[in-house]
């Protein structure tokens, strides 16, 4: 599984480099990241809501390996957060 083909791999509109090649985001990039692979993740559960409901197992266990990339997307966006020493 990939960003790629997620859809979540969009190259930064300034630069040549994908999201995670970007060393230093701005945090309205970061935020913006985040509602997107959020956006991602209700529609997903959504409908892995609706499978389940449908009992198809098979395409269920597909679709939660797919919930599990989008989390790992997620906390590659979080930990491009920095936060000031306290």
């Amino acid at each position: 599984m990939n960003a790629l083909r997620h859809g979540l791999a969009a190259k930064i509109s300034d630069s040549d480099k994908t999201w995670d090649q970007q060393s230093s985001a701005a945090p309205a990039e970061i935020f913006a990241r985040i509602v997107q692979i959020e956006t991602q993740r209700l529609n997903l559960a959504s409908s892995i809501e609706a499978l389940m409901a449908s009992q198809s197992s098979e395409l269920v266990f597909e679709q939660l390996k797919n919930l599990a990339a989008l989390d790992r997307y997620l906390q590659r966006a979080r930990s491009k957060l920095t936060y000031p020493p306290e």
